[in-house]
C-alpha cells in the first residue's frame, strides 16, 4: 500500500479542473512528466525459468482493450499449478520486478501491470478503467483468457483488494473455474476504520522492550542530548523520521536506537546506513515516475484509503518522549473531487466458496492486524486461516518466508486448508530461520 510523503502547500494549491492535474502534479513532486510509465520490449527475464510476453483480450467496464502478462514457467516439473500475483501500490510497474523470489521453482506465475501503468499503460484513462473494479475485471479476463483451472490468487497490499474483488466476480462467473485459494498478504479491507497508531505503537513498543534498562535510559539521555537547543520544527522534523522508521521490523528499530545512543553519547561514529536486509521494510513508497502511476493512484489509491485521515493520538513511544503521528498529507492525492468516490469495503465484495489464506504480521504498520481480521470477520466462506506471524513487517510471507514456504504453497494450489494450517505451524511465526520441519497433511479436502 502507497504511503504518501509530505508535499508543498503549493501543490495542494492545484486546481482540480485543471485537465492537465496529474501532469503538473508529477512536476510538483519531481517525476517525470515528459516520458510514460515504462513499458518493457520483453519480459525480464529470470535465470533458470522460460518466460513468455503473453497477451489477452479483456473487457473493462464494457471497453475491450488487449492487455499483456509474462507468464514464467516453472524450472521444475511438473508444476504443481500457476499462482497469479496482484502487486502492490497503486500506480507502480509490477513487471519490472520480474518473478517473485519468494515463490517456489515449481510453480508457474503470471505477472502483470494493472490497467493504467507499466506494460497496460494508456494516456490519462478514465477513472472507471482505472478502478480497483476495473482492475479487477482485468485479473478476470487474463485468468480466462489464459484458461487457468489449477491456480492460486496472490494480493499483495493493495493486491489484496483487486484479489478480494477478482475472486467475488470470478465466483459469480458460471463460465470460470474459481481459483483454489485466494492467499491475502499485507491485508487491506476498510481503512477508515483501521487504527493505524497502533500499529505503530506495536512496533515501537516491542522494539523498547527489546533494549535492556540501561539502553533505554542511554536512547532518553541522547535524545535530550541533540534535541537541545533545537528548533519546535526541528524537532518534530526529528520525531517524524523515528516515525517512519516504525515501517520497519521491531528488531531492526531495536537496532537504531541503539546505534542512536552510540554515536550521540559519543560511543562510536557514525557510518553509512546499512543496506536493507530481509528484516527490513517492503512497505510501498511513492516512488511511481509518471503522471499515469499518480492517476492511477487519484484512481483506485484513493478508493483504498476512502480519502481518510488519520486522528490525532495523545500517545507517545519509546520512553514517552516521541508522538505517535503520521504527518502524511493524503489531501494532495485524494483531496481533489475523487476519481471515484466509491472507497473500499472488503464486506461488500463476498466470497463464499474460496478458501482464503491471510497472512498479516502483528506489528504492520501499513496494513496492521485489525486490517486483515476485519477482512476475516466479514467474509461469508467458512473455510479461511490466519497465519498471524510476530515480529514483522510489510507483506511477511515474501520478506522472511522465502525459504521454507513451498508446502504453503503447494497446499494453496490444492485448496486444502488442513495442508496449508500445517506448513504455517512448521515455518513457525519469526521467520524460516524458526521454521520446523514440515509433515503434509494428507487428502486433498479442505478444513470446513
Amino acid at each position: 500500500m502507497i504511503v504518501l510523503s509530505t508535499v508543498t502547500a503549493r501543490a495542494r494549491q492545484l486546481s482540480c479542473a485543471d485537465p492537465n492535474y496529474d501532469a503538473k502534479l508529477a512536476r510538483q513532486l519531481g517525476m517525470s512528466v515528459t516520458t510514460p510509465s515504462r513499458v518493457h520490449s520483453k519480459p525480464k527475464p529470470e535465470k533458470g525459468f522460460r518466460v513468455e510476453r503473453k497477451s489477452a483480450n479483456v473487457t473493462i467496464n464494457g471497453v475491450k482493450k488487449k492487455v499483456s502478462y509474462n507468464l514464467y514457467h516453472a524450472a521444475k516439473k511438473p508444476a504443481h499449478g500457476t499462482v497469479v500475483v496482484l502487486g502492490g501500490g497503486p500506480g507502480f510497474v509490477n513487471t519490472d520486478g520480474g518473478r517473485p523470489k519468494d515463490l517456489p521453482k515449481d510453480v508457474d506465475v503470471v505477472v502483470f501491470d494493472y490497467n493504467g501503468v507499466g506494460d497496460n499503460g494508456g494516456k490519462s484513462l478514465p477513472p472507471d478503467q482505472l478502478s480497483i473494479e476495473a482492475e479487477a475485471e482485468m485479473t478476470k479476463g487474463i485468468i480466462k483468457s489464459a484458461k487457468l483451472e489449477n491456480y492460486a490468487i496472490y494480493g499483495i497490499s493493495f493486491g489484496t483488494t483487486v484479489g478480494t474483488v477478482a475472486t467475488s466476480m470470478i465466483e459469480h462467473d458460471p463460465d470460470m473455474t474459481g481459483p483454489k485459494s485466494l492467499v491475502l498478504s499485507g491485508v487491506v479491507s476498510n481503512e477508515p476504520v483501521i487504527d493505524h497508531a497502533a500499529g505503530r505503537a506495536a512496533v515501537a513498543n516491542a522494539a523498547w522492550n527489546m533494549l535492556t534498562p540501561k539502553q533505554q535510559t542511554d536512547f532518553k539521555r541522547a535524545y535530550k542530548k541533540i534535541t537541545r537547543g533545537m528548533s519546535k520544527k526541528n524537532i518534530e522534523l526529528m520525531d517524524q523520521t523515528w516515525v517512519g522508521n516504525l515501517t520497519f521490523s521491531p528488531k531492526r528499530v531495536a537496532k537504531m536506537l541503539n546505534n542512536f545512543s552510540a554515536v550521540v553519547n559519543g560511543k562510536r561514529k557514525p557510518s553509512p546506513p546499512e543496506p536493507m536486509d530481509n528484516a527490513a521494510s517492503s512497505d510501498d513508497s511513492l516512488l511511481v515516475s509518471s503522471p499515469q502511476a499518480i492517476r492511477q493512484f487519484r484512481a483506485a489509491g484513493c478508493e483504498m484509503l476512502g480519502n481518510s485521515h488519520e486522528p490525532p493520538s495523545a500517545e507517545k513511544l519509546f520512553g514517552g518522549l516521541i508522538p505517535n503521528r503520521d504527518e502524511q498529507q493524503l489531501g494532495t492525492m485524494c483531496g481533489c473531487p475523487l476519481l471515484s468516490d466509491k472507497a473500499y469495503d472488503s464486506k461488500n465484495y463476498p466470497i463464499e466458496d474460496t478458501p482464503i489464506v491471510y497472512v498479516n504480521s502483528d506489528t504492520d504498520v501499513s496494513t496492521p492486524l485489525q486490517s486483515a481480521k476485519y477482512h476475516f470477520d466479514n467474509q461469508p466462506t467458512d473455510t479461511k486461516f490466519m497465519f498471524v506471524t510476530k515480529n514483522g513487517v510489510h507483506d511477511d510471507l515474501a520478506w522472511r518466508y522465502a525459504d521454507c514456504a513451498a508446502p504453503f504453497w503447494h497446499a494453496s494450489l490444492v485448496g486444502d486448508l488442513d495442508a496449508v494450517k500445517n506448513a504455517a505451524a512448521g515455518m513457525g511465526t519469526d521467520g524460516c530461520e524458526k521454521a520446523a520441519p514440515v509433515q503434509m497433511a494428507s487428502g486433498p479436502g479442505v478444513s470446513r
